[in-house]
């Protein structure tokens, strides 16, 4: 969403941008693609975790003989958006990371611990 209004700012609460009009913590519009292709050179580890995540689900999703639709019904989430966090193209949230490792019979520590190793080891 793009606006000419002057007024018109995206701010960072520490975990999203949201469009605001307030004062503080504020940033033009304008800036705001310079500010995220910033923080991402900054964050180079973010999408490594996502993919390392991505993998170490769909892995054990198929080493257990599950279909996405199965982990879908085991977890209550959307077929379409674990297909999505399968492909790297979202990062879920830590409670949606408990839904699914529990759906693939695993503690969440478990599957962030082979994601870590995924990440460091190149595969």
């Amino acid at each position: 969403m793009e606006s000419n209004n002057s007024n018109f700012y995206y701010s960072c609460d520490g975990s999203s941008w949201r469009a605001r009009s307030s004062l503080s913590n504020r940033l033009p519009v304008s800036d705001l693609q310079q500010v995220l292709d910033a923080e991402e050179g900054e964050r180079p580890g973010n999408g490594c975790l996502v993919s390392a995540l991505s993998a170490v689900i769909r892995k054990r999703r198929l080493s257990l003989s599950m279909s996405q639709q199965v982990l879908s019904e085991k977890t209550g989430l959307d077929r379409s958006y674990l297909i999505s966090i399968e492909h790297g193209k979202r990062n879920p949230s830590i409670t949606t990371l408990s839904q699914i490792a529990a759906g693939l019979q695993m503690s969440t520590s478990e599957l962030l611990n082979l994601a870590e190793i995924a990440m460091t080891s190149g595969g």
